[in-house]
């Protein structure tokens, strides 16, 4: 089926859902609809709260119309008569859609006969019969336009397919989205929490997931030191007047009061670094000989995200953020870009993501102008992909940035595509804020400055790590890296004797001295993830030695500790994906 004839089966299955829910449902007041990449969503107000209990029921109702064939046409009224309508059936969304278009006419779909009638966005099928390869999935919350200040409606969402066999194969790949789900899977392996009555979108890491976070910080700091940029700190808090002029806010500005001996302040809570870097440039005067300018910051920012915006790790209100600012010559440009291009290429690698996409975003003003600007830039990522083996693809959807940008897409294991990395290069920036440089001809000069982020959001990496791992993360981010389990008490000592050999080794390992039988130790290990479990009876003491069961492969047999270790070690150092034993 075309991406055109499945796009009309879903928006047809959208329209059916409506009126399924106002046959069980007729105070439910209809938002809007949309079309995703396996079905579609209604936005909807209902009179009383509703939970995924309802949707076998609204299911059932849909499965009746659709056995009964109903027809789907369409109808066109002038925009009084369908403000009428909607008026008359007591559906204010929608006549406030009508009122907020200019259109004299305005087409409807009809299902049934007359029974049912919406608002036409494009076309549909003939018949509900097309529809029986559709199931409703979940129910979230969603604000009427998307705007936070009005009404939150209850979004019901569905899949649908052209044939049973699609619709199938998406289920099972659903339920392995929700098995690996790091929101579940985070919270059951302990490695972050989110608490509500503290403030949703805020992060509490516990000692697993801070682990995780700290080593992947030192991973970029590594490639910041390569590149050449000094690390710095700068404050998360400044004059409200000042952070808005070193900022380009995305949203609102987070303020904070002080009051203070010397009257009332207010300050802003910072959403990025950059401004404060170029603050630190534009302390002293430079030259060319100073340039490149390079330093580097991991440090949090606060964000403005909507409540329906919010998605775990990979969206939240507080960011732990990498950035890199570059204060360049025109002329450095390229060098500077390629190397960082090489360096967030291969953090993606190290990280186990060698399928992902470079896009290169152009503002319209760039991109359409005849000065030059988009030649240079074209052959400058040209150049630069063709010298570094990778494919940087034009994203035609990206115009409405305001300054070039390149974005490292990564693709996981579950096909979803999430955006790392980022590269900048932001010509009017230095303008606006009166940067300068004294060039070799004695003249004043705007730098160039590169901002760049290697993770962009470590929150979002970790959240991709656990779903693309189904929580089995590589042994070198993993905060246990063994555990040993004694048969019985008369094994304890010696369990205790090996945890103390590989700690001092450098290997992360605990010991399970609980009176579980040893399957539920195993299978208690196997649900935490850890990677090694390290099983000592009366033959592994008598051989000083330990038998291995790798995670997810099974018992592999007896080893010595020395070969055990060293291999340990060598996986920990080569930052490996793969076990050392599989």
């Amino acid at each position: 089926m075309s991406t055109t004839d499945i796009t009309k089966l879903r928006r047809s299955a959208a329209h059916l859902l409506a009126m399924a829910v106002l046959e069980l449902h007729n105070d439910a007041k209809l938002g809007t609809f949309g079309i995703t990449d396996s079905g579609f969503y209604y936005d909807i107000e209902f009179d009383e709260p509703i939970s995924s209990d309802v949707l076998p029921a609204i299911q059932v109702k849909m499965l009746e119309l659709v056995q009964a064939n109903v027809k789907i046409s369409s109808v066109q009224k002038t925009q009084n008569e369908a403000i009428a309508y909607f008026t008359e059936k007591e559906q204010p969304y929608k006549r406030e859609t009508l009122d907020d278009s200019d259109t004299k006419k305005v087409d409807l779909i009809v299902i049934g006969e007359n029974s049912f009638q919406d608002i036409k966005v494009g076309d549909v099928v003939e018949s509900a019969k097309s529809l029986e390869n559709c199931v409703l999935l979940d129910v979230s919350g969603a604000y009427w336009k998307g705007d936070d200040k009005r009404s939150m409606l209850t979004r019901i969402s569905g899949a649908c397919f052209a044939t049973a066999e699609e619709l199938s194969t998406y289920q099972e790949y659903r339920i392995d989205v929700l098995r690996r789900d790091h929101r579940v899977m985070g919270k059951k392996l302990g490695y972050f929490s989110v608490d509500p009555e503290i403030g949703t979108g805020l992060v509490f890491w516990s000692p697993r997931g801070r682990y995780v976070r700290d080593v992947i910080a030192g991973l970029i700091k590594s490639r910041m030191f390569q590149l050449g940029a000094e690390m710095v700190e700068t404050p998360m808090l400044g004059n409200s007047n000042e952070i808005r002029l070193i900022t380009q806010p995305q949203n609102e500005q987070i303020i904070a009061k002080s009051l203070s001996e010397e009257g009332e302040h207010w300050y802003a809570i910072r959403q990025q670094v950059i401004g404060s870097h170029l603050r630190m440039f534009s302390w002293k005067e430079r030259s060319y000989r100073d340039l490149p300018w390079r330093v580097g910051e991991i440090a949090k920012v606060i964000r403005y995200e909507k409540m329906s915006e919010l998605e775990g790790l990979h969206r939240t209100r507080e960011i732990t953020q990498d950035t890199i600012t570059i204060a360049c010559t025109h002329e450095q440009i390229e060098k500077e870009v390629e190397i960082l291009v090489q360096i967030i290429v291969q953090f993606a690698r190290d990280l186990g993501f060698p399928d992902f996409e470079l896009h290169l975003r152009l503002p319209d003003a760039i991109s359409k102008a005849d000065n030059g600007e988009a030649t240079f830039l074209s052959g400058l990522f040209k150049t630069i992909s063709r010298r570094q083996s990778v494919t940087i693809i034009e994203d035609a959807a990206g115009r409405q940035v305001s300054e070039v940008e390149l974005v490292l897409i990564v693709k996981d294991s579950l096909r979803q595509h999430r955006e790392w990395s980022k590269i900048q290069l932001l010509f009017k920036f230095p303008l606006e804020q009166q940067l300068t440089y004294m060039g070799k001809d004695g003249e004043l000069h705007a730098p160039v400055v590169i901002r760049a982020t290697i993770a962009g959001s470590l929150e979002r990496v970790i959240a991709t790590l656990i779903e693309h791992y189904a929580g089995v993360l590589p042994l070198w981010l993993t905060y246990e890296h063994a555990r040993v389990i004694p048969v019985t008490s008369q094994q304890e000592l010696y369990a205790e004797k090996i945890v103390k050999q590989l700690t001092e080794r450098g290997i992360h390992a605990t010991t399970d001295l609980t009176s579980e039988p040893l399957e539920g130790k195993i299978k208690q290990a196997e649900e935490e993830k850890v990677p090694y479990m390290l099983v000592v009876g009366e033959k592994e003491q008598a051989t000083d030695g330990v038998s291995v069961r790798v995670q997810g492969h099974g018992d592999i047999g007896l080893l010595d500790m020395e070969t055990f270790i060293k291999d340990i070690q060598g996986e920990v150092q080569s930052k490996s994906i793969k076990s050392s034993f599989v």
